[in-house]
This record gives C-alpha cells, sequence and structure tokens, in this order.
C-alpha cells in the first residue's frame, strides 16, 4: 500500500511516496540528492539491493544523511539511500522510516496519520484496479493498432483540450520496446506522442491502449511502468529512442 504526500527534504520542498510494500528502503534519487548537494556517508561495507519499486531491481552503496519533514513542523533526521528507485518520485520512504518516526498505520482501514494528526489514505497498488478513485484517471492513446517497424517512429495525436494540469498529472508509459516521446504546443500543452521502436523486430500498441495518463495530483499510477515527463526516467528512455531511431531529427523537433 501506498500514499503520495507532499514533505520537505532538507528544506526542499517535493512530493513524497509512503509505501509499506517496499519494506524498510527509504531512499533519494541521485538526480534529487545532486540538487540538494547532500554529502555521501562513508560506505562501512552497506549496500543494499531493491526488486519491486520498479522494472528492474537496483543496487546501491550509497547514503546520506537527510532532514526529512512531514506536515509542516515535524523533522526527522535519518539515513536514506541513494538510488534511481524509478518509483515515479524523488523520494520514497518505507516502513524502516515509517515506524520508529512514529507514524500510525492502519492497514485494515487502509490509513495513516501523520505529524499534526493529518490522516491520509494508502493506495492499494497494481492489484487494486477496482478503487473507485481511480475512476478520475483519464486515459490517451492512439485511435488503431500502431504497427511500427524497427528503429521506426510513429505518432498519434491528443485530444485538443488536455485535462487542467492544477487537478492533473500527465504520465507517460513505455510498452515494451516501444519509447513514447510527449511533444508540446507553445503554451506547452501535450498535443502528440512519438512512438519509437527500439527494438530489432517489428513491434506494435493496439489501439486506445492507455499510453498516456492524466491522474489527480494525489493519486499515482496503477502500475510503476508509468513515468512523468520531467523524470529522470523519462529523461533515459528519451536517450534510448534517441539512439535507436533512423529519423534523429524528428525526436529533436
Amino acid at each position: 500500500m501506498r500514499a503520495l504526500v507532499m514533505g520537505a527534504v532538507n528544506n526542499v520542498r517535493t512530493k513524497i511516496l509512503l509505501g509499506t510494500g517496499g519494506g524498510n528502503v527509504s531512499a533519494v534519487t541521485e538526480s534529487f540528492a545532486k540538487k540538494l548537494r547532500l554529502g555521501r556517508l562513508a560506505n562501512a561495507g552497506l549496500n543494499i539491493d531493491v526488486q519491486g519499486i520498479g522494472n528492474s531491481k537496483v543496487e546501491t552503496t550509497t547514503r546520506a544523511m537527510v532532514n526529512m519533514t512531514l506536515g509542516w513542523e515535524v523533522v526527522y533526521r535519518f539515513e536514506v539511500w541513494m538510488l534511481d528507485h524509478h518509483a515515479g518520485v524523488d523520494v520514497i520512504l518505507g516502513t524502516g522510516f515509517m515506524i520508529p518516526a512514529g507514524i500510525p498505520l492502519d492497514l485494515f482501514n487502509s490509513n495513516a496519520k501523520l505529524p499534526d494528526e493529518i490522516e491520509i489514505n494508502l493506495v492499494k497498488s497494481a492489484s487494486a484496479r477496482g478503487d473507485s478513485n481511480y475512476g478520475e484517471a483519464i486515459s490517451g492513446g492512439a485511435a488503431e493498432t500502431m504497427n511500427v517497424s524497427s528503429r521506426f517512429t510513429a505518432e498519434f495525436r491528443l485530444q485538443r483540450r488536455p485535462p487542467d494540469e492544477a487537478t492533473y498529472e500527465l504520465w507517460v508509459m513505455r510498452v515494451n520496446k516501444l519509447v513514447p516521446t510527449v511533444r508540446f504546443t507553445q503554451k506547452r500543452r501535450p498535443s502528440r506522442v512519438l512512438q519509437t521502436n527500439t527494438g530489432g523486430k517489428p513491434g506494435s500498441c493496439t489501439a486506445r491502449f492507455p499510453v498516456i495518463q492524466w491522474i489527480p495530483h494525489k493519486l499515482l499510477p496503477l502500475t510503476e511502468a508509468y513515468a512523468r515527463v520531467n523524470l529522470k526516467k523519462y529523461r533515459d528512455w528519451q536517450v534510448v529512442a534517441y539512439d535507436a531511431a533512423v529519423d534523429r531529427d524528428l525526436l529533436k523537433k
């Protein structure tokens, strides 16, 4: 179970993923650590590898000491791992943080209580597709099945009036070897999606498959296969697409 909350790391406000399914792991991404100029702690022979946060196993030997704020007043000082966990946000906090910090977890009723008596709902992950909150998500995909030859790029257009960005966040999904690239108008509205086949064989994406999802700010996608376009995970996809594409100029536009 998990929940997305606002907090701060070293006084920098950011979204934080609270999760009970990933065990006791608490971590920040390498890019966020660099932004905060976090000092690295001595190795001391410690390391960790994590399976299940993203699509593959990740490991690290690097830790940092941070000041973590939940709510507006209570600050916790503790160690986190530095690794690119592909969870869709820069900071994840596991039960190894929440239990010592005294955050009550009521898994039966799917809620937790943050400092200042703020109560939040815990959302089940991919298996909870019946959760009514996800009826608010808005999907975007190709009107017809897309068949893309190896190293070539195809595109589909999005609806003319995207959901209000004050309410929704844009997430995008990689479908097997088809890497998505979102194109925006001059007013920064998403208008179309390029699909680059990075594999050695033809690939396809079925009609109406939700490559794009607009999800309310306080929710997360039901699968970790989605990424926000402003995160490292998405930028890494673009490097893969550019390296594989026959027409690289198309991806530069």
